[in-house]
């Protein structure tokens, strides 16, 4: 009898750590999004047709410099930079952000390199908010005004099938307006 009972809590035991096993894999799994999909700038609200590129290291976005302040001194603070970003409707928006850094990108079709301004930025991808580096730069010749990179892609938990694209939608609640959502009510 206590035989039956071990063997019973024994696989009632076995099946439990199995069931919280396929919870935990399930939630590292990535998120699957096409090679192409639209993507919200928050704090402009502009939605763009982006490629997301696990070849690029960080992502990129379609900007008119106005103005470059770098810092006086080589790694310090204080730098901004002033630029211009119109969306596929063509309304522009004038936005000032901190200077991060500037990057040393390998020019397309050539063998000089190009520098580019990198400042934080929020976009919306398949109903996440995620933040980080995007560098600034004309991205006229290339056929999308967005690039997500690896560091966006990472930071979202997405892996990229290249077979689909627009496989979601860019529906995100801003900490914002979540937040007045719950003062609401």
């Amino acid at each position: 009898m206590r035989y039956v009972l071990y063997s019973s809590l024994i696989a009632v035991m076995c099946t439990s750590m199995a069931y919280a096993k396929d919870q935990d894999s399930a939630k590292d799994k990535p998120q699957i999004v096409g090679y192409l999909e639209r993507v919200v700038v928050q704090h402009i609200d502009k939605e763009y047709k982006a490629k997301l590129d696990t070849g690029a290291d960080t992502s990129s976005l379609h900007a008119e410099i106005i103005e470059l302040q770098e810092p006086k001194k080589k790694g310090g603070k204080g730098g901004y930079v002033i630029f211009d970003i119109s969306s596929q409707d063509g309304k522009s928006s004038h936005i000032r952000k901190p200077l991060i850094r500037m990057v040393r990108i390998i020019a397309r079709g050539s063998k000089g390199y190009l520098h580019r301004p990198v400042v934080e930025m929020t976009f919306c991808m398949a109903g996440k908010l995620v933040t980080g580096e995007v560098n600034l730069a004309n991205r006229e010749r290339f056929n999308y005004d967005v690039l997500v990179g690896r560091n966006m892609l990472k930071q979202a938990h997405f892996a990229v099938d290249s077979s689909v694209e627009f496989t979601t939608k860019p529906n995100c609640v801003s900490p914002d307006a979540a937040k007045e959502d719950l003062e609401q009510n």
